[in-house]
């Protein structure tokens, strides 16, 4: 009988480690070292999902894209949280339409072609968009954005996951070299 108890509860503790889908968020920074703000409230700049046991981003040169490390984004990000849902399973399948989709330059949550790393995100795990008014500065430096149409910033997406069931599951600071630890603890 404890022999039952305990295999029964290997396949559910295997099972329930499956049933997992995770959510990085990332502050960015600029040439001087201060923090990139989308929106002047806002905190990250970047977000990343785990499907299955590998890591995909949206990278403006590549677009939808594996992320091997999370240092491979580069000594200007810094991830900052994680949210982690353990009754919400994403498969391969789901994400492959979207991969090698190219990034979009213009935030457009309507064009079907292209993506950013949160609409991705939202996209994936059907959160819907909001009004983003993209009134910070950074937006100012961006030709073509149109302010008060419908998006999502990591920042809105943190929020809407956190309305949506996801807990903080690793809410603390990293250093880039402590990145790659990081994410192998995560496979």
């Amino acid at each position: 009988m404890k022999i039952i108890f305990w295999i029964l509860l290997y396949v559910f503790h295997a099972t329930a480690a499956q049933a997992t889908t995770r959510v990085a968020f990332f502050e960015a920074y600029d040439h001087t070292g201060a923090v990139i703000r989308l929106l002047p409230e806002s905190k990250y700049f970047h977000v990343a999902i785990q499907i299955e046991d590998v890591w995909y981003h949206t990278d403006q040169d590549e677009g939808v894209t594996v992320l091997e490390s999370f240092s491979d984004l580069g000594p200007q990000f810094q991830l900052k949280s994680i949210l982690v849902n353990h009754d919400l399973y994403l498969q391969k399948s789901e994400i492959k339409p979207y991969l090698k989709m190219p990034f979009d330059l213009y935030y457009d949550w309507h064009d079907p072609n292209t993506t950013y790393c949160s609409k991705l995100i939202a996209k994936l795990l059907k959160v819907k968009p909001s009004l983003n008014l993209f009134k910070s500065s950074y937006w100012a430096l961006a030709h073509g954005i149109k302010k008060g149409k419908e998006g999502i910033s990591p920042d809105e997406l943190y929020k809407k996951l956190l309305e949506k069931g996801f807990y903080k599951g690793w809410p603390v600071e990293f250093t880039p070299s402590s990145q790659k630890v990081c994410r192998s603890y995560f496979l």
